[in-house]
């Protein structure tokens, strides 16, 4: 029995290599003559056969839809599982060929992708959050959305507790100061009427 391996064929080549190979194995074959039930097994069995052979030759990076199609009760025939299998690989392709930043971003090194979040980064003035509409900073880091480190939670902000509080604090300070300023003032003046 021969293997045929997929490699770097695209799904379609790879397919017709082996129909070209079980070609011809068919023509050295003795056609069988039988029109019994075993003849009808034999063809069962050769399909399956076939179907396994496309199955396993193909890339490591189909190994999950191969056992899907595996797992499928009653096994795909071989040319659904060719189409599926080509519908597979349009997708990745479609995905591969995106230009969208995730898609950059999974087959950036490892090295760019840590300097492209690092704050660090010079570019870190390009950054806009999606989320608030703030600069420096991503949706993703964004303290609106996530929630505040407990040191940096930002107080609800009420101008007029605020305010009073800030009052009652000035006016002692400025009394002191004021009736300071008026001592100061009488002390230092020149008495006239003396």
């Amino acid at each position: 029995m021969f293997r045929l391996e997929q490699g770097n064929d695209s799904v379609e080549i790879y397919f017709h290599k082996l129909k070209g190979f079980w070609e011809e194995i068919k023509a050295l074959e003795t056609p069988i003559k039988c029109t019994c039930t075993a003849a009808k097994d034999w063809d069962v069995r050769a399909e399956k056969t076939k179907l396994i052979q496309f199955l396993m030759g193909l890339h490591s990076s189909y190994t999950a839809a191969r056992g899907h199609l595996l797992m499928m009760n009653p096994w795909p025939t071989l040319n659904q599982a060719y189409m599926l299998i080509k519908q597979e690989e349009k997708q990745r392709q479609v995905h591969s060929d995106s230009k969208s930043p995730i898609a950059m971003m999974v087959n950036l090194p490892k090295q760019s992708q840590a300097s492209a979040g690092s704050y660090k980064s010079n570019d870190r003035g390009n950054l806009e959050c999606t989320y608030c509409h703030g600069k420096n900073h991503v949706r993703e880091k964004c303290y609106k959305l996530i929630g505040y480190p407990d040191k940096n939670k930002k107080k609800p902000f009420n101008k007029q507790s605020t305010s009073s509080n800030s009052q009652q604090q000035m006016n002692p300070q400025a009394m002191s100061v004021t009736s300071s300023c008026e001592d100061v003032t009488t002390s230092t003046s020149p008495n006239i009427n003396n």
